[in-house]
């Protein structure tokens, strides 16, 4: 099982599916068998983990997230133990607070071709 990797930080890149349905955009240094190692003895945590949605919320459509990612889901693995991310969108100077249980991580492949990037 393969995964995407960002070329310049050479983290791992994937969806993660939000309790809602919706998706967020998770990157890691942690191969797609570490995760599911470490899942499976409870040793994954969400701080090795950079969560960010490309909406509002944490989180977004599956559509929207692969078109501006240029990602397409591949492989599902459902997490024993669910990660819970958190962060904050800012509009006019408000912080709006979020938070978000990811229940399974998905591998991802490129849409485009990497040159033109």
């Amino acid at each position: 099982m393969n995964t995407k990797q960002d070329k310049e930080t050479l983290r791992y890149i994937y969806l993660g599916l939000v309790e809602n349905g919706y998706y967020t955009v998770l990157t890691t240094e942690l191969d797609p068998q570490q995760i599911i190692e470490r899942d499976l003895t409870g040793k994954l945590q969400e701080s090795s983990f950079a969560c960010k949605g490309t909406s509002w919320g944490g989180y977004d459509a599956l559509e929207r997230t692969c078109m501006f990612k240029k990602i397409a889901p591949v492989n599902h693995i459902t997490l024993k133990n669910p990660l819970t991310f958190s962060g904050n969108d800012w509009q006019h100077g408000k912080r709006d607070p979020w938070t978000v249980v990811v229940v399974e991580i998905i591998t991802v492949e490129g849409t485009e071709d990497e040159a033109s990037e």
